[in-house]
């Protein structure tokens, strides 16, 4: 009952000074919202667990190839070939299931409604059993599914409800999917993301492959596929390392020209392979921001030694009316916790909005991104986060006033000498403090913007100004070979007339995408092995790119061609 009359009597006192009221609830308020954002954040990125069964038995598995031609050179994370991943499947005991995957899309043909480009995956048969995820509707593919003639299809759930109507009996169904039918044989539960490709629509089996419609694919040396494994029972990732380890090595003196410098496996948990890039940075952010809610509650706990100060006549007079040290002290906590509770209140509502707007300002490939959005545990942080501050920046002032003498505070109602130089030196440890983390904060926020300045005055090789790129994907079934060139070609054209359109060209991978394909190479004259060949990265451009793109061109070029091999591999 006397913590109800407290509160009460916190909000009355907060009523009358409401300058003072505004200014402390602002403070808190930016402080923990921008904390718990920046923890929301945090939270669906790092800490929350992906959303299958037994998500810490998923494993990624990278090829670790050496450099090419460079001897002993650092081993580098790389994708893996359809031949490598099939013995690896075949061979290893230490995975219950192990699975490839490969990003794709398809047209979806106008037979399902008006034609469209829809995101899919390539994968195989015990994709969905290494991530323990069942179908809602129909099953998971098998491995016959795998082979030649196969046309198999699950859908995602919102492509099944746009392109099928929801319809219960679509489990047997066909669906045009790049000039190809593809029978329908499971349907994915609505809430089923794939963390790596959140957007996709639906999910083939590699069958194509078989039919030597895609040749890289029969290519050792050609690396496309990220591969995921779950492991067995009991078995741990280190003993799963051990046992790939082998693996590889033996396939690289089995295969030494297409994967003699592959000859280690990187097995590292999914959680670990989607977030270890980013894991860093988003530390250093939480940091800066706790820093910031640090400021906040030094702020907050000078304005209430300002304002405790003013009240020590009526402390006192409680004091002297019978009041304990304790109930004095409680009331003064409370009134720092409603304080924060407000401030707090306010926090959660600026959090909320800066978490609908975040997914227009942050990088598109941060991952988990889509899953972004307030919940119970954000909801417990900022809650915490509130009483935390309420605690911090009251418990001084309290502390303080819990020692004052009532008779000397009644007998003179300005502060005395020895009361003044305390109040000094604790308003001097707090500017002290605030300064010191302002300053840490304001230099990290310098280095961050020479850091980008620097980044974006890097010359990028050409000229980026009125410079627009876009992909244009066609179906491998109908467009090969000279037929895909001449359509590419008349398309340049076509985009060339275009008014406004000065020039344009076309090429794979474009400089910046991302995308990224290696060649091994020899040099006329200079014999060498296959398994130890230079390799260095390549794109597929026409006469006129260099032109286009304002790339200036080596003059003193040698003109001795060079003699390349297929393609080494590609990420």
């Amino acid at each position: 009952m006397n913590i109800v009359q407290d509160l009460r009597f916190a909000f009355r006192q907060l009523r009358k000074s409401l300058g003072f009221t505004v200014m402390g609830v602002l403070t808190l308020g930016i402080g923990v919202g921008a904390a718990t954002a920046v923890f929301s954040l945090v939270d669906t990125v790092l800490l929350h667990p992906l959303a299958f069964r037994e998500p810490e038995r998923i494993m990624a598995l990278d090829t670790l190839s050496e450099g090419r031609g460079s001897g002993s050179g650092p081993a580098v994370p790389n994708d893996t070939s359809y031949p490598n991943f099939y013995d690896w499947r075949n061979q290893a005991h230490s995975f219950e299931a192990m699975a490839c995957w490969q990003g794709s899309n398809f047209t979806l043909g106008k037979g399902n409604g008006p034609a469209q480009r829809i995101d899919g995956t390539v994968v195989s048969a015990d994709f969905f059993q290494v991530l323990g995820a069942r179908p809602a509707l129909g099953r998971a593919f098998n491995r016959a599914e795998e082979q030649a003639g196969n046309r198999s299809v699950i859908l995602s759930n919102s492509l099944w409800r746009s392109a099928m109507g929801a319809s219960p009996e679509a489990i047997g169904k066909t669906i045009q999917l790049s000039d190809e039918s593809y029978t329908v044989v499971g349907v994915m539960p609505a809430s089923f993301r794939f963390p790596n490709a959140p957007d996709v629509g639906a999910w083939i089996t590699p069958a194509h492959t078989e039919e030597g419609k895609n040749p890289s694919a029969k290519e050792r040396g050609w690396n496309q596929l990220s591969v995921i494994g779950r492991l067995a029972p009991g078995v741990s990732a280190a003993q799963a390392r051990a046992e790939m380890q082998v693996i590889q090595q033996a396939i690289a003196r089995q295969y030494p020209d297409d994967a003699g410098k592959e000859t280690s496996v990187q097995v590292r948990s999914e959680m670990e392979d989607l977030t270890g890039d980013v894991q860093r940075p988003l530390h250093i952010l939480f940091s800066a921001v706790c820093f910031l809610l640090l400021i906040a509650c030094a702020n907050v706990a000078g304005l209430l030694l300002t304002r405790t100060a003013a009240r020590r006549p009526e402390l006192a007079l409680r004091a002297s009316l019978g009041a304990t040290r304790m109930q004095i002290v409680r009331q003064l906590l409370i009134e720092s916790v409603t304080l924060s509770s407000l401030g707090g209140l306010l926090g959660f509502v600026l959090a909320a909005i800066a978490l609908r707007l975040a997914p227009q300002y942050l990088p598109s490939d941060l991952p988990r991104l889509d899953e972004l959005a307030l919940n119970p545990r954000v909801f417990l942080f900022a809650l915490a986060a509130s009483l935390m501050t309420g605690l911090l920046f009251g418990v001084v002032p309290a502390w303080r006033t819990s020692r004052l003498d009532p008779a000397l505070a009644l007998r003179d109602t300005t502060r005395s000498s020895t009361a003044s130089r305390g109040q000094n030196r604790l308003h001097s440890a707090l500017v002290v403090g605030e300064t010191a983390l302002a300053l840490v904060l304001l230099v990290g926020a310098g280095l961050l913007i020479r850091s980008f300045d620097r980044l974006m005055s890097v010359d990028p090789g050409f000229n980026p100004h009125h410079l627009i790129t876009f992909r244009v994907g066609m179906p491998a079934t109908r467009y090969k070979d000279e037929k895909l060139l001449q359509l590419t070609q008349q398309l340049e054209a076509r985009f060339a007339a275009l008014p406004g359109v000065q020039q344009a060209t076309y090429g794979f991978p474009m400089p910046l995408s991302g995308g990224d394909m290696t060649i091994t190479f020899a040099v006329e004259g200079r014999p060498i092995s296959n398994g130890d060949k230079p390799s260095a990265r390549v794109s597929l451009v026409p006469a006129n790119f260099f032109k286009v793109m304002q790339l200036p061109f080596c003059k003193d070029a040698p003109s001795q061609p060079l003699r390349m091999s297929p393609p080494g591999r590609t990420r």
